[in-house]
């Protein structure tokens, strides 16, 4: 067995044990308290016009018809109440996150699904801010559901859950 044995000096071994601790801290730190309230999805896309946004949608999966687009800037509520506080469960389970935006203006782009496999007519709903996508959903146009923006192939299976207009399951 090797054995190593160093002799320190309190007044240099302090500042090492205080580095290491504030490493440490540091780590559990950035770990409970990410620095960002912004989620990964909203961080990685960036669209400007709704060419870009048509370009990501079909990245997930969907195509649109570009010359049924809307655009409409919209104030979200400085305070979410509770249906506004289900639809951003339903942005989260899209990895997105309104209540960083709240009182903000943010401007909501409307398309027509060429696509849904339900076969029902639907929209989707892309929420930007600036030059960034912070949230979306696809809609049922007789309001049967409402699902987050997800790839595709896995949204198709949340239409099974009953999801109401609200963002709750029913």
């Amino acid at each position: 067995m090797f054995v190593l044995s160093v002799k320190a000096e309190k007044r240099r071994l302090i500042p090492l044990v205080l580095c290491v601790t504030l490493i440490a801290a540091m780590l559990i730190a950035s770990l409970c308290f990410p620095a960002s309230r912004t989620m990964v999805n909203e961080a990685s896309v960036r669209v400007d016009g709704d060419e870009a946004i048509a370009s990501y949608l079909k990245s997930l999966g969907y195509t649109v018809a570009l010359d049924s687009a809307a655009v409409e800037e919209i104030r979200l509520p400085d305070e979410f109440d509770e249906a506004l506080d289900n639809y951003n469960a339903l942005q989260r389970q899209g990895g997105f996150d309104l209540s960083g935006y709240a009182g903000q203006r943010v401007k909501l782009h409307t398309y027509t699904l060429l696509d849904h496999e339900s076969g029902l007519p639907a929209q989707i709903h892309v929420y930007t801010h600036g030059d960034r996508v912070i949230g979306g959903d696809v809609a049922a146009e007789d309001g049967s559901f409402l699902l987050p923006l997800i790839p595709a192939s896995t949204a198709c299976d949340e239409t099974d859950k009953d999801v109401t207009t609200d963002g709750t399951t029913g």
